[in-house]
């Protein structure tokens, strides 16, 4: 699998979106083939579920997560160290809530739903297989 990010950045003063503050763009980009195996799957997350879990894949070190989710949810990651939880939450003017991380030894993912409304869940993985 191969991963590759690109990154900009825009900042404007108004919802104009002028770009008057800052128009940083990319001259650096980041590949990588080290990631092994993968996966993108899908999760329909009724309202009010609590720690769904989600399939890492047989992955044994999960290196890299991205998560696009329609509603705000909330997503759990595991670890050796325990559990944090990443509050995703749809900023003003979009359709969707992102995360990106690239991060080593994830043992469990698994997601919450208190928005009131179904969720869609989009979950891409990629890391070392066991």
């Amino acid at each position: 699998m191969r991963l590759k990010t690109r990154t900009s950045l825009s900042l404007s003063s108004t919802t104009a979106e002028e770009e008057d503050i800052a128009n940083i763009k990319p001259t650096v980009y980041e590949i990588s083939d080290a990631l092994g195996e993968g996966s993108t799957r899908t999760y329909k997350v009724a309202t009010g579920a609590a720690s769904e879990a989600v399939d890492l894949a047989g992955l044994a070190a999960v290196n890299f997560i991205y998560v696009r989710a329609n509603v705000s949810v909330t997503f759990h990651i595991t670890d050796a160290g325990g559990t944090a939880n990443v509050d995703m939450a749809i900023p003003t003017g979009n359709s969707y809530a992102h995360l990106m991380l690239n991060t080593t030894a994830v043992t469990g993912l698994a997601i919450s739903n208190s928005s009131g409304a179904t969720a869609r869940v989009m979950v891409v993985l990629a890391g070392d297989p066991e």
